[in-house]
Order: C-alpha cells, then sequence, then structure tokens
C-alpha cells in the first residue's frame, strides 16, 4: 500500500516537474520584461520542490534511481540562484532550460519529446556539446 501511494505521489510530482519546465522554457524564449525572469524563477523553484518530494518517493519506489532526483534538484537550484542573481543572458537560460528538461526525460522516458522537431530544432543552436542527456555535462554548464 505505501508503495503503491509513493508511486502514485512520485508520478504526480513528475508531471508537475515537466509541466513547469514546458512553461520557464516558454516564458526565457518570450522573456521581454524582467517579470519574466521573475515568474521563471517561480517555476524553477517549484521544480526544486517537486524533485526534492520525487527524491523520497523514488526511495520507496525505485531506489536505485532515487538520487538522480536530488542531482537534478541541485542543478536547477544553481540555475535559479544565478538567475536571481542576474548573471545569465536571455540565450543562456533559454539553452539552460532546454538542457534541464532534456535531462529529465532522459531518466524519465515517458516525458521524452525526441520525436519534437520543434524541440529538438534547438539542439542545433546548443554549444559546448550540452546535450542535456548528461548529468555531469550539464552540471558544468550551469
Amino acid at each position: 500500500m505505501i508503495k503503491e501511494k509513493a508511486k502514485e505521489f512520485l508520478e504526480y510530482n513528475k508531471d508537475n516537474i515537466f509541466k513547469n519546465l514546458l512553461q520557464a522554457e516558454h516564458h526565457a524564449k518570450v522573456l521581454t520584461d524582467p517579470s519574466h525572469a521573475q515568474c521563471i524563477t517561480k517555476h524553477l523553484a517549484f521544480i526544486e520542490g517537486e524533485a526534492e518530494e520525487a527524491y523520497s518517493h523514488a526511495q520507496i519506489v525505485e531506489p536505485e534511481n532515487a538520487e538522480i532526483y536530488m542531482d537534478f534538484r541541485n542543478l536547477v537550484h544553481a540555475l535559479r540562484k544565478r538567475l536571481m542573481k542576474g548573471n545569465i543572458s536571455k540565450d543562456e537560460l533559454s539553452k539552460a532550460l532546454w538542457a534541464l528538461r532534456k535531462a529529465f526525460e532522459e531518466f524519465n522516458k515517458e516525458y521524452s519529446t525526441l520525436e519534437c522537431g520543434a524541440c529538438e530544432a534547438i539542439s542545433l543552436i546548443v554549444e559546448d556539446d550540452v546535450s542535456g542527456r548528461d548529468i555531469e555535462k550539464l552540471e558544468k554548464s550551469i
């Protein structure tokens, strides 16, 4: 019973992470006003919280994969802090958010957008060979 509930909550966390990644990514694309950056900060903080909860639920459901949620949370936290300090350009922010989404999709295949030509088009302009599929590479880029 506990494992079933934890699995249900983990799915809820993953859905919320994915939705907020998409919202933050969209806001970055239309960033024309400082208030947009504040909204992205809000989405990133929400993602952090969901990743922390996902870590707790994954420890019950899939303990062998639980740590990846905390690693992901740490990346999101670092990006949020950088954004709050104003140490990131619009282009860097867009690329970092895209890379975070790709990293999330890599360890949550059911959310993969690999077949979406529009979503993958940005991979043609992302520099530094950060495909988003390698947490260590992503960590260095943020």
